[in-house]
């Protein structure tokens, strides 16, 4: 026996006494991974997306006749093919594809899942580092927030850089939002949720409106949002690497997003929310973060919601989801974090 596989065999019973949970690799993926390394300080969901994400990457095939060098192309379908492996009991709901014109007389693609309270909308904007990400992709969640609030979810698929940076996104879910204002939202309250870039994207449009003294969100629902784009020269968060999402892939996405100025984009604050004035931030809709413990995002999310409480935000909370890691609430076949956030995001909903 060597040196290594002595040292596998220690951390894995480490890794068992500290953590009581058993991690049973799906059958999927048994004799694809050799060695399942178990970090004890996140849970058994955690564990598994760490280790079998990296399969994924199996999409370079379906990328064969094409241009294997597009690193966005290759995101894309990768993340794809990340549903395709996760996401497995979908809610049966009933759907709409309905396709409208941005400012640039371009399409947009809505999906509304159809619900059965018509107190309230939810416009639902997905995360991917505004590079990808789909409706696709976001599939099983906004079914899962459809089925637990009651309430239509109008899933939008807004352009995507680096091909379309920034204001492309934010003018389409800006133009998304006003379709459904004028079409859906008479007399009803309409929501906004997303995650990550899609969080990023749901309070610049907050702010955005604020701003403009136009109509709002009557309330936000952000799962582990973006809200400071700035990129630091350095970083000591313990986040910053190994746990799925790291401080570098953030970086790369920034830049994607934002383009070659994207030190000087970065601090507009309907880029980074966090720079917004108190002002601003005292005129924000009820608002709900939900973060990941073991996530290079979280400290921001935390920042913002302090930042807006001073500034006067009657109602902002923040809630940490523990010993889990960014895109869990994604799914909730595989988290069990996810149930406990969704829940507390369709009861949220409700009280706004």
């Amino acid at each position: 026996m060597n040196i290594k596989s002595i040292y596998i065999i220690l951390a894995l019973a480490i890794s068992n006494l500290v953590n009581a949970e058993v991690c049973e690799l799906p059958d999927q993926f048994k004799g694809k991974i050799d060695t399942f390394i178990i970090k004890p300080e996140v849970s058994c969901g955690a564990n598994i997306f760490i280790n079998t994400m990296p399969l994924s990457l199996g999409a370079k095939a379906k990328l064969a006749k094409k241009d294997q060098n597009n690193l966005a192309l290759l995101g894309r379908v990768a993340y794809e093919e990340l549903s395709d492996m996760f996401e497995k009991s979908k809610i049966d709901i009933k759907i709409e594809e309905i396709k409208i014109k941005n400012r640039d007389k371009k399409d947009i693609n809505l999906r509304h899942y159809t619900g059965t309270d018509t107190k309230k909308i939810i416009m639902y904007v997905h995360g991917g580092g505004w590079s990808r990400g789909s409706l696709k992709t976001h599939d099983q969640l906004c079914r899962e927030i459809s089925k637990r609030t009651g309430y239509s979810v109008f899933a939008v698929d807004y352009r995507l850089a680096p091909e379309n940076p920034y204001p492309a996104g934010l003018n389409d879910v800006e133009d998304a939002f006003e379709w459904v204002l004028e079409n859906k939202g008479k007399n009803v309250k309409v929501l906004v949720s997303g995650d990550s870039a899609g969080g990023n994207l749901s309070t610049a449009l907050a702010i955005k409106r604020i701003e403009a003294q136009q109509k709002a969100p009557d309330g936000l629902l952000l799962l582990y949002p973006a809200l400071d784009l700035q990129i630091p020269e350095k970083t000591e968060d313990r986040n910053a690497d190994g746990y799925f999402l790291t401080r570098s892939s953030v970086n790369n996405y920034i830049k994607g997003y934002l383009g070659k100025d994207f030190k000087e984009q970065a601090k507009n604050q309907k880029v980074s929310p966090i720079l917004a004035s108190s002002e601003t931030l005292k005129a924000l809709p009820p608002t709900l973060i939900i973060a990941a413990e073991f996530d290079p995002l979280t400290a921001y999310s935390k920042e913002f919601t302090e930042k807006a409480k001073a500034a006067g935000a009657k109602n902002i909370n923040f809630e940490l989801a523990e010993k889990t890691i960014h895109i869990f609430a994604q799914y909730p076949d595989l988290f069990k974090e996810a149930e406990q956030a969704l829940d507390l995001l369709a009861r949220t909903a409700k009280d706004f």
